[in-house]
């Protein structure tokens, strides 16, 4: 292992939840759908990998698990949960996967059982992780996720691969946020578009941790990150899957030109998607100018909010779902946001 150096809870958290949605509502609103198509390039199965952060880290350990064979380069965790921590209760997730009371247990265990008794079924099976690589990284100042929280990831990974093959990295100062060298916002804030500049590189760390030594960055081409119709792909369920009309993707020069290159799928968090923050997120979290310089085309799915409050579809703030509120399969290969994700990922690769 490399190491770098309740009631009340519930109470609060539903309280934000409320009060962030009657903030935003009146401004929140779906981009319109382009008419730009996804196209396909010339990617190499073998480099894929995933990461997110907040929500999206939870949706990108339920990609990795439920696709173990596509995503076969690994994953990074930023502030989030572990796999099927919520359990698909929204309760469950409030009390054991965001801000716990001390002394709740985690079941952790419970999800590695029920990982072990979907492999090969609802999900690839496990025995595919063995060699993926993990970083997963908590800031000490976050307080919106407990850090105590997103360590469970560790335990989690650990009973499928090896600890040589997991980071895990917990020594900054930092907020609930993406972390980059760059930008103006303090290290332990927790403000839009929650990219806090540490002077830490996290982006860069996980690349190549995942992806082996990469070349050195390079700046991102404005142009290269694209608006697409993400309607396309998705399915019956629209009330319910929370996905904006479009998403966004970073495409080299050299993957335009037709060259080889990898696949990254880079999920947001909670009030990140362009509904919320425009297209800051995807152009401003670092990963862009790894990818040019490493031939590394990046997806940014987006996600919006959904569903009514206080009916079992509600997603105000625009998570992606750890918990249940799109589907009760929402952590396996059916899951309707991980089956949108993977059609997005097949049109890149040119899978029929």
């Amino acid at each position: 292992m490399h190491t770098l150096s309740h009631q009340s809870g519930q109470r609060r958290f539903f309280t934000f939840i409320f009060a962030m949605f009657a903030a935003s509502a009146s401004f929140i609103a779906c981009a319109a759908t382009p008419d730009d198509k996804l196209q396909s390039y010339r990617i190499d199965p073998e480099q894929v990998s995933v990461s997110g952060i907040s929500s999206g880290a939870a949706m990108a350990t339920q990609l990795h698990v439920a696709y173990s064979s596509l995503f076969k380069r690994g994953i990074g965790i930023i502030a989030g949960p572990a796999y099927y921590c919520g359990e698909g209760n929204v309760i469950t997730a409030l009390s054991n996967c965001v801000q716990p009371a001390d002394g709740v247990p985690f079941r952790t265990e419970f999800a590695v059982e029920t990982a072990q008794a979907w492999s090969g079924k609802s999900i690839d099976d496990v025995s595919n992780l063995a060699n993926t690589k993990v970083y997963i990284f908590n800031g000490l100042k976050d307080t919106t996720i407990k850090p105590t929280v997103v360590a469970e990831n560790r335990v989690f990974y650990s009973k499928f691969t090896a600890e040589k093959n997991i980071i895990y990295k917990n020594d900054l100062p930092a907020g609930h946020a993406m972390i980059v060298d760059t930008g103006k916002t303090a290290c332990d804030a927790a403000e839009e578009p929650y990219i806090n500049n540490c002077n830490f590189d996290l982006p860069g760390a996980m690349l190549n941790w995942i992806h082996g030594a990469l070349k050195p960055r390079v700046a991102a081409v404005p142009a290269n990150l694209m608006q697409f119709n993400q309607d396309e792909f998705r399915g019956a369920t629209r009330d319910s899957d929370a996905f904006d009309a479009s998403a966004l993707v970073y495409v080299p020069n050299a993957c335009q030109r037709g060259e080889t290159c990898k696949l990254h799928v880079a999920l947001h968090g909670c009030q990140q998607g362009q509904a919320y923050v425009g297209d800051r997120y995807a152009r401003n979290a670092g990963y862009n100018e790894w990818a040019e310089a490493n031939n590394i085309i990046v997806l940014y799915p987006q996600i919006s909010s959904s569903g009514k409050l206080g009916t079992p579809t509600q997603n105000p703030l625009g998570c992606w779902d750890w918990w249940g509120y799109s589907s009760t399969d929402y952590a396996v290969r059916d899951g309707v946001q991980i089956a949108t994700i993977k059609r997005m990922m097949d049109r890149l690769m040119g899978v029929k």
